[in-house]
């Protein structure tokens, strides 16, 4: 029984590895691009990978060290600083709205950040900005408790922000870009199939075809 059964664990390990690519040999230049989708991975042989997806909105990249048991890769990213939103400050304006202002660097549209605010009666607003300003009616009473902003395209979202209890007023915030753009892989994982590297990102499967080097 104990023969059979080493037997068969034997029979396991080796299959597993003829499946498994040599690790080595997975060092090289690969190509994700597919329609509406440029990907480039290039894994270097001193274990250093550089990796970069324009889609749509999203223009994304990333470095650091990479490693792999020969089933799959592991994407492990330098330090990364992330960007930050930050309360300026609030006063008192009309008190029938609520005034939200975002201080953004030259080059960086309203329009791909949203807002999402909770009232004092416990119910939620959210929109695109769309502007620097967003102007928003208020009903007797109601005020603005906290808010949150979003980047969707870069799946960003801020801490939420308490403001001041009182009347309604304008609060103004501000973003620091930092290192956006810039994703912090810890052990983002990329199955070897066959020559191919395969990625899920964003909802979307990317595939990695080998220009330079691979298996």
């Amino acid at each position: 029984m104990l023969r059979s059964l080493s037997i068969f664990c034997a029979l396991a390990l080796t299959t597993q590895a003829a499946h498994a690519a040599p690790v080595r040999c997975l060092a090289g230049q690969y190509n994700g691009g597919a329609t509406e989708v440029a990907a480039e991975l290039i894994l270097a042989s001193d274990g250093r990978f550089r990796y970069g997806l324009s889609y749509g909105a999203i223009d994304e990249r990333a470095q650091g060290r990479w490693e792999s048991d020969g089933t799959q890769v592991l994407l492990d990213s330098d330090p990364v600083n992330p960007p930050r939103f930050s309360l300026v400050g609030e006063s008192q304006v009309a008190a029938d709205e609520f005034r939200l202002k975002l201080d953004l660097p030259d080059g960086l549209s309203p329009q791909f950040f949203n807002a999402l605010l909770v009232l004092s009666d416990g119910s939620t607003l959210g929109s695109p900005l769309g502007y620097q300003t967003w102007a928003v009616p208020l009903k007797p009473g109601q005020t603005v408790v906290s808010v949150k902003f979003q980047l969707p395209a870069l799946d960003l979202e801020s801490e939420r922000f308490a403001l001041t209890a009182g009347t309604a007023s304008e609060a103004r915030f501000s973003f620091a870009p930092n290192d956006l753009g810039q994703i912090a892989f810890a052990h983002e994982p990329l199955t070897v199939d066959g020559r191919e590297l395969l990625l899920i990102r964003h909802d979307r499967e990317v595939r990695f075809r080998p220009e330079r080097g691979g298996c």
